[in-house]
């Protein structure tokens, strides 16, 4: 049969595929449950706003949260590297880090609104503020007469990075359950957290070794 023929037959699915008809020549089979999959996957659109874009600039710490291994880990070295270079200061380190907490709860929020998902692993912020508080905080007020020499001691780096780690990951009460909070805020008040856990536990070492 001639494509521009018309055919007066009408049978079933078998007859629409071979048939070469202008009647029949375009139908197409669907495989089953493709009408279903059509209406749920879809690709996803790019259609971030600015806001959109800064909070996940903010959120992932310039990018570095897309790391294919250990994204916590990476923030946590970000937050050693602010410290150290704005870490001596007792009022900039305390802007630095209200400023910093402040963004990652709003950066936090916009991501996991978007993503719709609680505290996706590419979100880095939280490590950074914690882990810039974790240093901080001993430094500057729990022994601020040896702020100076604990600033550049590659020990206490070292051993505030590893407790910050195994506080973070272990996640100690009230750690776990300020992590539930919405809207961001529990993104970042768990790490708060276990950057003071961390600031205590350097204050009771070096105030130890003090005596």
């Amino acid at each position: 049969m001639r494509p521009d023929q018309r055919c007066s037959r009408r049978e079933g699915p078998r007859h629409r595929r071979v048939c070469g008809c202008r009647n029949h020549r375009r139908v197409r089979l669907r495989p089953r449950g493709e009408d279903h999959l059509s209406d749920t996957v879809r690709p996803a659109r790019s259609n971030a706003s600015i806001s959109d874009r800064v909070a996940l600039f903010v959120a992932t710490g310039a990018g570095a949260g897309y790391v294919p291994w250990a994204p916590g880990t990476v923030g946590s070295i970000l937050g050693v590297g602010l410290f150290w270079l704005w870490g001596r200061s007792f009022f900039g380190g305390l802007m630095l880090a209200a400023a910093l907490g402040l963004l990652g709860v709003w950066a936090s929020g916009c991501v996991e609104k978007r993503q719709h998902e609680a505290d996706p692993s590419f979100i880095i912020i939280d490590e950074i503020v914690g882990q810039f508080v974790a240093l901080w905080l001993p430094t500057n007020v729990a022994i601020p007469l040896v702020t100076g020499p604990l600033h550049g001691d590659p020990l206490f780096l070292l051993i505030g990075f590893l407790l910050f780690r195994f506080f973070d990951i272990v996640k100690p009460p009230p750690i776990r359950r300020l992590e539930r909070l919405k809207r961001g805020v529990g993104v970042v008040a768990d790490d708060l957290a276990a950057g003071i856990y961390t600031a205590l536990a350097l204050q009771l070492l070096w105030s130890s070794s003090m005596l």
